[in-house]
């Protein structure tokens, strides 16, 4: 038996991490934003995102994977006059970019929507990228129906952006996780209220 540990204690990657490091205690933030766009994926290859109106990336809207990821905050392509842009909405939640991957939804996009609840009341949609899919087959999704259906979020609440828009009104939820960044001392809070 001692022989197996000693193996174990050469694979790196068994190794515990203390992820007490990586916990924020403060409450969780949202962002507001007076005026602000968001860039939906046309393409895979296309530059998507929420950016301000001098067009800087909304960093907090970002997927950040890990502490070693390094973007852009500016994007001069989208730094034009705000007023041209062919759609205006107001008052979004800002949901996250949705693909057909499972964890990735877990990870980097559940986590966002602490908060909706409260804002739905306030009128709010929550605003959403799709990448790689079809609005109709991810809404089709029988995992992404359900926590829609645990969350109290119909479909007439959502607002998935499909051309460059000017968002009046814009709210920034800090996720309550950040893959291999951090975690908030909230997350088991919004996570039992799932699981209820």
């Amino acid at each position: 038996m001692g022989d197996e540990n000693k193996i174990y204690d050469n694979i790196e990657y068994c190794k515990v991490n203390n992820i007490n490091n990586d916990e924020i205690t403060n409450d969780p933030e949202i962002i507001n934003y007076k005026d602000a766009v968001v860039v939906p994926p046309i393409s895979n290859n296309d530059s998507s995102g929420v950016f301000d109106i001098y067009g800087n990336l909304i960093i907090p809207s970002a997927l950040i994977n890990g502490k070693e990821k390094k973007l852009d905050h500016v994007n001069p392509s989208y730094s034009i006059d705000v007023d041209e842009y062919p759609i205006n909405v107001k008052n979004i939640y800002w949901g996250g970019c949705i693909t057909n991957h499972y964890g990735h939804f877990i990870m980097d996009v559940l986590p966002r929507w602490w908060a909706y609840d409260e804002y739905k009341k306030l009128g709010y949609k929550l605003g959403l990228n799709i990448k790689g899919e079809t609005e109709d087959k991810i809404l089709s999704l029988k995992w992404i129906q359900q926590f829609l259906t645990i969350l109290n979020i119909e479909i007439e609440d959502i607002y998935i952006f499909k051309i460059v828009t000017k968002v009046n009104n814009l709210s920034i939820p800090y996720p309550l996780i950040m893959d291999r960044t951090y975690y908030h001392s909230k997350l088991s809070h919004f996570l039992i209220k799932l699981a209820k």
